[in-house]
């Protein structure tokens, strides 16, 4: 597959800024009483996505992996079917622009009525939304909490916990990329768009996350083509049909060595 040509006046454009910052905060505990420490807090950064010219949205992510998460974010949405539809994405400060050679349909900004901290509402032409067919593969319990333990290591998770985080694995357990963002379907785009880059095939992978699974944040993994995913939070009973219709593997609760698989069971196969 030829991948799209990317150019840009700052080759470091937004990709320069630090995601995190220090600054002095009051500790206050019980047992010490008042005290200054320094603490690592994350940033947010605002940017515009405009596809041939249109405005396509306005999003406040982590610093980093710009391209990574427009890619992305045109996968989930389904205005794209793979790096092959791009021509061209220029990354400006403040604006991410690409070409298509090819557009789909897809659900653009008028498919989302609105946007809460839960979820986003679709409108009805989500239901008719053509999906990659999945291909045939099993994984292990095992193998899926390996993904949890890895999400749980990430660094920024750790040093603020301000972000969320996903990885995406093989069904054998190779670890193939871990991201994290302020937002939950940011940190979705951006796997999805960096495991493109990387010329993975998003059929044969999982996707753990650290997110609530509700119906939009399902329908962002259909539309990357990703066959499992497994979250250390719960799905909305909107996020489990859309998975159960459309043959996808959701599990939730991933966490003290338990999980709720809620359909797809068959994916998963029996510790040998």
């Amino acid at each position: 597959m030829t991948l799209p040509v990317f150019v840009s006046p700052n080759p470091d454009g937004e990709e320069g800024l630090s995601p995190t910052v220090s600054s002095s905060v009051l500790r206050w505990s019980k047992s010490q009483g008042p005290r200054t420490i320094q603490d690592t807090l994350m940033t947010e950064r605002r940017m515009d996505l405009v596809v041939d010219g249109v405005p396509e949205v306005t999003v406040v992510f982590t610093p980093g992996m710009e391209r990574e998460w427009a890619l992305g974010y045109l996968l989930s949405s389904r205005r794209i079917g793979g790096l092959a539809d791009v021509a061209s994405l220029e990354l400006r400060p403040g604006q991410i622009l690409v070409a298509l050679r090819r557009a789909l349909p897809g659900v653009g900004p008028r498919g989302r009525l609105l946007h809460s901290g839960s979820s986003a509402l679709h409108s009805p032409e989500v239901s008719s939304t053509d999906f990659p067919v999945f291909p045939p593969w099993r994984t292990t319990f095992d193998i899926v909490m390996s993904g949890i333990d890895w999400i749980q290591e990430e660094e920024l998770f750790r040093a603020t916990g301000a972000v969320h985080v996903v990885a995406l694995l093989r069904p054998d357990g190779t670890r193939i990329l871990r991201v994290s963002d302020v937002g939950r379907h940011n940190a979705a785009d951006k796997a999805l768009g960096g495991a493109s880059l990387r010329g993975e095939d998003l059929g044969r992978t999982m996707a753990i996350t650290s997110g609530r699974l509700p119906d939009d944040m399902v329908f962002k993994f259909l539309g990357g083509g990703i066959p499992l995913v497994a979250s250390v939070s719960a799905p909305t009973a909107e996020g489990v049909a859309r998975a159960r219709h459309n043959g996808m593997t959701l599990v939730g609760f991933c966490r003290e060595e338990r999980m709720n698989v809620y359909c797809g069971e068959d994916r998963l196969a029996p510790e040998e």
